[in-house]
Parts: structure tokens; C-alpha cells; sequence
């Protein structure tokens, strides 16, 4: 079984002559390398995100630049080999790089320090549009198909032909689809967070029985009044304390 070539480093690759569309320099077997820096960014024309990688020879000070276009699965510090089809030596502007093609490998034999960035595909929750004016929320492509579909369905059950050859054509109609779609893209979020509805026997519940009050306590009777069972000389006498004699009056002096 013949043995496998070792990879090449990035001083090695750096050795090799720039081509370009029409005289390719292939790197091959492929190459290994340090992951130094990822920058992030998008293509102007479509919006799709593309990460410029900086990438530094395991065993020396050597670097060269590789753009990945898409998420990367790697971050700082990482080692990764690039090798197959694809992978070219070019310059771009001055800058010493290499270039990968659709069925170039990226193969993570170490992870950094630091986790893979965010991209396009996958937004970071609170971030500011471009605008300024709404945060994004963490949205896949698979919930926003589904979400469509969903909306799509809602709003276009109930039309004819006719209608729903009018209505794709009008701006409301598409405002109608975006505002369902994000209805049912709201609610996935927080299902997927783990904040449920109240469930079904909690929904279908009378409300709560009220607290019983305290009954009102009996007022206290008057301290004029004798007490039932106290006898009549003690009545008499409490109420004789409570008189006042009218033909008492003040002696002068």
C-alpha cells in the first residue's frame, strides 16, 4: 500500500509560483497550517459571506492568506490541512494566497482557542441591521422555509386562480407573507428557549376560588351597659357611677 505524501508547509507553499486562471499552480498533496486570523465579511454583489483567513506555518513565521467562501468550522489558533481539487497557489494584488475550489477539504486536526466566528448564516441575537432599526434574532434557513410555507398556505388557501395570480404581483400581499412568516418565526424562537404556553388544563381552568374573608368581629358593649349574668347590685352600681347628679353644683370659696 504506497504511503501517503506528507503535507506542505506554508513556507513550502509560499516557494511555489503564483498562477492564475490560465497557467493553475496546483498545490498538491495539499498543505498544513495554523489559523492566525479571521476576518469575517460578505460578497458585495450577493451578500453572501465569505471569511478571509490568515494562516501561519506550524513551524515557523511564514503566512498567507486563504479565503473561504461560507462559514468557516474553525477558529483562531486552530490547525487545519487544505487539500483536493481546487487548491491553487495565487496572488491577489500583492498578497501572497492560495485558492480553494468547490471540492477543496478543509480538515480541522486541532481546534483554537477561540470558537468558529458568526456569519451570515448565522447571526448573532441583538446585532443591529444595517439600518439601525431592528435587531436580528438567530433565524436558519430551514425555519424561514418553513415559515413561509406556512404563511404562504394561510394566505392563499381560500383564493382562485385568478386571485393568487393578482395577489403575487401586489406589494400588500408580500408585506402580509413577511409579517405571517415572522408571527410563526417569533413563536419557534421561543419554543426552542424552552418558554411554553400555559398548558391545556391550566388554559381551560375556572378562575381561582377567592379567599375566604375573616368574619367582622361583634363590637364590645358599651361600659354603661352591665353584662348578661352580672348581678343586679353590680349593674345598679355601675350605673349610679355613670350618673351625674344635676342638683350638685360648685360650692364657691
Amino acid at each position: 500500500m504506497p504511503k501517503s505524501e506528507p503535507m506542505l508547509s506554508v513556507a513550502e507553499v509560499l516557494e511555489m509560483q503564483p498562477g492564475d486562471d490560465q497557467n493553475a499552480t496546483w498545490i498538491n498533496p495539499g498543505f498544513i497550517a495554523e489559523v492566525a486570523a479571521i476576518k469575517p465579511t460578505t460578497v458585495k454583489s450577493t451578500g453572501n459571506p465569505l471569511n478571509i483567513c490568515t494562516l501561519k506555518d506550524t513551524s515557523g513565521s511564514a503566512t498567507i492568506s486563504m479565503t473561504v467562501f461560507g462559514p468557516v468550522k474553525f477558529g483562531i489558533g486552530a490547525t487545519i490541512e487544505v487539500s483536493g481539487k481546487g487548491l491553487r497557489r495565487t496572488e491577489y494584488k500583492g498578497m501572497e494566497q492560495v485558492s480553494v475550489g468547490k471540492e477543496t477539504e478543509i480538515h480541522v486536526v486541532s481546534l483554537g482557542k477561540t470558537p468558529a466566528p458568526p456569519t451570515n448564516s448565522e447571526p448573532v441575537a441583538g446585532q443591529r441591521m444595517p439600518d439601525g432599526t431592528e435587531p436580528t434574532q438567530p433565524v436558519y434557513g430551514g425555519t424561514v422555509g418553513m415559515a413561509m410555507k406556512e404563511a404562504l398556505a394561510l394566505l392563499t388557501r381560500e383564493l382562485t386562480r385568478d386571485e393568487l395570480i393578482e395577489q403575487l404581483v401586489s406589494q400588500s400581499f408580500w408585506k402580509a407573507v413577511h409579517e405571517v412568516s415572522s408571527d410563526i418565526i417569533q413563536v419557534s424562537l421561543l419554543l426552542e428557549k424552552g418558554r411554553l404556553a400555559p398548558s391545556v388544563k391550566e388554559r381551560t381552568a375556572g378562575p381561582a376560588p377567592a379567599a375566604p374573608q375573616p368574619e367582622p368581629q361583634k363590637a364590645a358593649a358599651p361600659s354603661g351597659q352591665p353584662r348578661r349574668g352580672q348581678p343586679q347590685t353590680e349593674r345598679q352600681a355601675a350605673n349610679q357611677a355613670d350618673v351625674v347628679d344635676e342638683d350638685v353644683q360648685d360650692v364657691p370659696f
